[in-house]
């Protein structure tokens, strides 16, 4: 039997949708609201997420808190716990989505024209609701109000899955694919908030690296593309700037790459990771070992159409 203390904060009503689905949806309802307090779920396979598996597991929840993991009839509840049996259900680690552009959806179009404050928690709310604890919004917010719904998340007022964003900077007036841009800017106009900083030179680069390390934000976001030749890649000298300046401000600076071509000189100046997996012929043995030796994430993105 493994049994392990934990204090893993989690979104009880979330894990309970997770763990539920399958069998009787989670959907809201007036007359029997979710359990609260102290919760021990029973008898579903715990994956745990370090390799391991808990087959007939048990976990105790104490508030917003994963407290202990054990197994069925060897872990104990307090008294007045509430028992859930979970027999032939699955309970996972919440997911985490790595790239993502909250605010832009809505319910039959994409773009500037559903951006909102309201629209954009009301994306957070839905992550939750398929079991995401965490979604990155990568450099297309405007940063004082993803700022701000990041501190209403903290105080309780906003909840769903927990708001990241990094910064965007790309060579001025480029960066995003054509489309997106367009509507990263007509929100930049309509909200007079900074959603993307183009940067032509290397002490631009240094420059918007304090402005982004003044709002606190520990993420900036670069675009090393050139969208197949219609648009100008961010150059090697601005980049290197951009991270140099960005490491002495504790500040982790990710990727939108498309090609492996890139990625070496990316890694060697100490970026944290990459945000495509469209990597070409030139992802080798040695580009895999440079990515494991530098302790670098790459996130498989792949669009709709792929």
């Amino acid at each position: 039997m493994r049994t392990c203390k934990a204090t893993t904060q989690i979104a009880v009503s979330a894990l309970i949708c997770l763990a539920t689905s399958l069998a009787a949806g989670c959907a809201p309802s007036d007359s029997e609201p979710p359990p609260t307090g102290t919760l021990l779920f029973e008898g579903a396979r715990l994956i745990l997420g370090d390799g391991d598996v808990i087959e007939n597991g048990a976990l105790l929840v104490e508030g917003d808190r994963i407290v202990e993991v054990g197994t069925t009839g060897e872990l104990t509840a307090p008294p007045r716990a509430t028992s859930i049996d979970l027999t032939g259900k699955t309970i996972i680690p919440a997911l985490i989505d790595a790239h993502a552009h909250l605010g832009y959806e809505g319910y039959t179009s994409w773009g500037s024209q559903n951006y909102s404050r309201e629209n954009l928690i009301e994306h957070l709310e839905r992550y939750a609701y398929y079991g995401f604890g965490a979604v990155f919004s990568a450099g297309s917010d405007p940063e004082d109000l993803a700022i701000e719904i990041q501190r209403a998340q903290r105080d309780g007022e906003v909840e769903g899955a927990r708001f990241l964003f990094g910064a965007g900077m790309a060579p001025p007036g480029q960066g995003p694919n054509n489309q997106f841009l367009a509507h990263a800017v007509a929100i930049a106009e309509q909200t007079g908030m900074t959603v993307l900083r183009g940067v032509a030179s290397a002490e631009e680069g240094r420059a918007s690296v304090r402005e982004v390390s003044a709002k606190q934000i520990p993420f900036i976001k670069i675009w090393v593309d050139d969208r197949g030749g219609s648009q100008e890649k961010l150059g090697r000298e601005v980049y290197r700037a951009i991270i140099d300046e960005a490491r002495e401000r504790d500040i982790e600076v990710i990727v939108h790459q498309q090609n492996a071509r890139d990625m070496p000189d990316l890694l060697e100046a100490g970026v944290a990771g990459f945000l495509h997996g469209r990597l070409g012929p030139g992802l080798d043995d040695r580009l895999a070992a440079q990515i494991r030796d530098s302790d670098a994430f790459l996130v498989p993105n792949l669009g709709l159409g792929e």
